[in-house]
């Protein structure tokens, strides 16, 4: 579990393609002692495992496993040797929940679309992405939704789109600074909304007639 606040930004140094899936190497200023054999890790939103990792200097590497139906479901084919990632090390009981709750298994592609800057006291970025229909009805404004990895609060949303309010900090420290118009990215509805839409699906009328009596009271 993750909360989608971005603790680093990392670089792809090595991609071994095998079959449908891939082993990715990844370089960060984390030091070694970080990591764990076995243990998760978000790189740009998805839940990985690390399988081997080495000093390199002040930092480290990392390597994790992705299978082709995670390689199939996010924007990895595009990953490239040279492109920076969002990483994130998974949430621990004593941590402060400052994002959302964020599994990493990832729901689908949006598309960037518009970049929009903003100026003033406070310069921004409203970046819009063109998401599919099954994800769009999961969005809600003001609501949470986890982009590459990264906690966001919707700023807009219709029946295809997507639009998200990046502060000056967000645009610093996570890969959102230097994305254009054309990329892909990960998108991670909300659990909550989820598991209320499959509840919701599985009431019966008496249920529906129960509920409302029971509000009634």
């Amino acid at each position: 579990m993750f909360t989608g606040i971005i603790e680093r930004t990392g670089t792809i140094t090595q991609i071994e393609r095998k079959g449908e899936g891939a082993v990715f190497e990844i370089a960060t200023d984390w030091p070694p002692s970080s990591y764990q054999i076995g243990e998760s890790i978000a790189v740009n939103g998805i839940c990985l495992t690390v399988v081997h990792f080495e000093a390199d200097g002040e930092g480290s590497r990392f390597r994790i496993d992705a299978s082709p139906e995670t390689v199939q479901r996010t924007t990895m084919p595009d990953w490239e040797v040279g492109r920076r990632v969002n990483l994130e090390r998974p949430l621990s009981l004593s941590h402060l929940l400052g994002g959302h709750l964020v599994t990493g298994h990832i729901d689908g592609c949006g598309r960037v679309v518009r970049i929009e800057e903003e100026e003033g006291p406070m310069p921004g970025r409203i970046v819009t992405l063109e998401i599919p229909r099954e994800l769009a009805r999961y969005m809600i404004f003001k609501g949470s939704v986890a982009v590459d990895g990264v906690s966001l609060t919707v700023h807009a949303c219709d029946a295809s789109t997507l639009a998200l309010n990046l502060v000056p900090h967000t645009l610093e420290v996570t890969t959102f600074g230097t994305c254009r118009v054309g990329d892909r990215m990960n998108i991670e509805v909300d659990i909550i909304g989820k598991y209320v839409e499959k509840f919701l699906h599985w009431l019966t009328p008496e249920d529906l007639e129960r509920l409302r009596q029971d509000r009634s009271d």
